[in-house]
Order: structure tokens, then C-alpha cells, then sequence
């Protein structure tokens, strides 16, 4: 559970998607009387835990608005609203005056109590192994005719329409149910989980989606952070290849998986060590996300026996590039680090 999930369903409320960095880390600090203004100040040794979501006062598209755990809460001991432990990476955006107050009554949401006490009594419940529905009508891609968009799409990428839709089950959602409405026309990737559909993400045919649409719908209440993408086909392998999106996962083979964003939960950690405790991980990220990276490479210190940090260019996503020059730099990049990669059979 988020530590500040009053907070997370606020930002949950407003922004399509959340990331969350350094999960569970709290924060660290000691008032002081700044010698300047005169008030208390918490100077911090360790923040805690972020929220990461798109700035909407910028094109940021990578989520480099990070919002403090403590953000928006008054401050005990220094009555502050901490409103100053936010940050745009991509503009500064909120560095302009009145900034930080727009931003919190962008969030201040109505429906966020609510969602908080479900989130808090869920938080002490077991999650079953619920039964999940398809967005509608619904048809394995490779089993569409070859000129439709949807294949179409998938060959010019350089992918294997037949593996996708035989081997990973992905399909194309020709009429959605109202329910999930903005699946509709959209491939659908199905989320296992010991063998049981536990999710979906829908996502657009195309690289240039209408403006203001998404190109992932993820299902509602899918638990992205207790779930990794193609994970019941990656364990029977000795190394894991740990991705971000589920096109990634596409190009780099059937030991790779999908954390559905750039930072891993502590559940998805608990996965990897479930499987590759005794084996190998290999954290293979977008090039724009090297900081990202690290931290996961970090945080897997103790969790397997070896790990492989590969570093992509700068703009470069795993799903970009061919196989066969993907192969190549993770094994360049394990031969460098001293790790030999068995290649499994599959």
C-alpha cells in the first residue's frame, strides 16, 4: 500500500496514470529555524516516496512531475502544507508563482476520501483470484484478415502477428461493452498470473494517437503494481529481461517482462525473486529512463544471484530496435559485467 494513498487516489482522480518511486521509503528529516525567513523548515536526509505523473502545465510525456508522499498534509511540527515538495523535471513549471496552489486545487478531489477508506480496507484484505471479462467482442490478431490496420500495423513494426496473437493471446477489440468503452478498435493485451487473466491494456493501432487520447487504456482496478507482463512464460527461463511497456516485452522474446512503467513495486520485486532468486536479471529499460534503471538494478541487489544493467541511446525504447541488434547489447552489455547469458531454449 502507497503510503500516502489519500494522496495517490487524488493523483489517481486526475492523471491517467501513477507512477511510484522509491516505494515505501519514508521520509527523513529535522526542523530547523531557516535564517532567512525565520520559520521552521524541515530539512530533509532522505525524501521518501514519489508520485510521478505527466506535468499538465507542459508537454511533459514521461512523467517528470514527482510529488512528495508528505505533499499537500499538513506539517505537524511546521504547519506547512509542504506544497514546496513538488517538482517539474521536464520545464520547472513549478517554479512560477502560484504554481504549487493550482496544482493542489487541481487535485483537491471530492471523490478522494472515498477512494481512500476503500483503498485502506482493501489494503487488510487478501486480493482473490477474481475472474476478469474482455473489454467486448474480441478476435486474435493473427487470425484477422492480413490487410486489416490492427495486423498491419504489427507487421510494419517488425513484429510476428501469429506469435502475438497464438503465443501471447493478443487480440483486437472490434465493439467494446460500455463499461470499457475507450477499448474499443484498440489491440488488447492480456495479463496473466499463475495462469489466471488477471488484466488487459488496451492500446491504440498507431503511433499518433487523436489528441488528448490515450494510447494505453489499462483496465480499471488492474493491479498493475502486484503484476508483471508475460511472467508465467518468463520463469521457466534462467534470466529475466526486465522491460517497461508490453512492446517491449514483444521484441526482447519470452524471457522478458513488463513492469508497466519505469519503477518496480515491491510485490513485482517479490515476483522476480520467486522465480530468478538463483538465476539472472537484466534491467533493459527505455534510454531516457538511466536514473530509473539504476534504481531497479540497485534494488535487486540481494534479490538474485546476478544482475545486467543495459544502457540504450538516448530516445530509444527496446521495442525500436530489430532482435537481433537487441540480443546483441544485452549480451554486450552482460559480457562487460562479467555475467554469461544462457540462452534458453524457446
Amino acid at each position: 500500500m502507497a503510503l500516502s494513498p489519500q494522496l495517490l487516489c487524488q493523483l489517481q482522480d486526475h492523471f491517467e496514470d501513477v507512477a511510484i518511486a522509491n516505494e515505501g521509503e519514508e521520509q527523513i528529516g529535522l526542523v530547523a529555524r531557516d535564517a532567512y525567513t525565520g520559520g521552521l523548515r524541515r530539512h530533509l536526509a532522505q525524501s521518501g516516496e514519489y508520485y510521478r505523473v505527466n506535468c499538465p502545465f507542459c508537454t511533459d510525456t514521461r512523467k517528470r512531475l514527482w510529488i512528495n508522499h508528505r505533499w499537500g498534509q499538513r506539517d505537524p511540527d511546521t504547519g506547512s502544507l509542504n506544497l514546496h515538495l513538488a517538482i517539474c523535471y521536464n520545464a520547472g513549471c513549478l517554479g512560477v508563482p502560484g504554481r504549487v496552489q493550482e496544482l493542489y486545487r487541481l487535485v483537491s478531489s471530492p471523490f478522494a476520501h472515498e477512494r481512500y477508506a476503500t483503498a485502506v480496507k482493501q489494503a487488510h484484505q487478501p486480493t482473490p483470484l477474481v475472474a476478469v471479462r474482455w473489454p467486448g467482442y474480441c478476435t486474435p490478431v493473427h487470425q484477422m484478415p492480413p490487410d486489416y490496420p490492427a495486423p498491419s500495423y504489427l507487421r510494419e513494426r517488425g513484429f510476428d502477428v501469429h506469435a502475438l496473437g497464438d503465443k501471447l493471446g493478443v487480440h483486437y477489440c472490434y465493439s467494446a461493452s460500455a463499461e470499457y468503452g475507450l477499448a474499443q478498435s484498440r489491440l488488447i493485451v492480456p495479463v496473466y498470473l499463475h495462469g489466471a487473466l488477471r488484466g488487459w491494456q488496451a492500446r491504440c493501432v498507431g503511433e499518433s494517437p487523436p489528441q488528448l487520447t490515450p494510447k494505453y487504456f489499462t483496465m480499471p482496478r488492474m493491479k498493475k503494481s502486484a503484476l508483471l507482463y508475460n511472467y508465467d512464460s518468463a520463469r521457466r527461463y534462467p534470466y529475466v529481461l526486465i522491460c517497461e511497456g508490453v512492446t517491449d516485452v514483444w521484441r526482447a522474446g519470452p524471457a522478458s517482462v513488463a513492469l508497466f512503467g519505469k519503477s518496480m513495486s515491491a510485490l513485482q520485486k517479490a515476483l522476480i525473486a520467486a522465480a530468478w532468486s538463483q538465476g539472472t536479471a537484466v534491467v533493459l529499460l527505455d534510454g531516457d529512463a538511466a536514473g530509473e534503471a539504476q534504481q531497479i538494478y540497485d534494488a535487486l541487489a540481494g534479490v538474485v544471484r546476478r544482475r545486467v544493467l543495459v544502457k540504450l541511446p538516448d530516445g530509444t525504447d527496446p521495442a525500436d530496435l530489430s532482435v537481433a541488434d537487441l540480443q546483441a547489447r544485452v549480451q554486450e552489455a552482460a559480457a562487460r559485467q562479467g555475467v554469461s547469458l544462457v540462452r534458453a531454449a524457446g
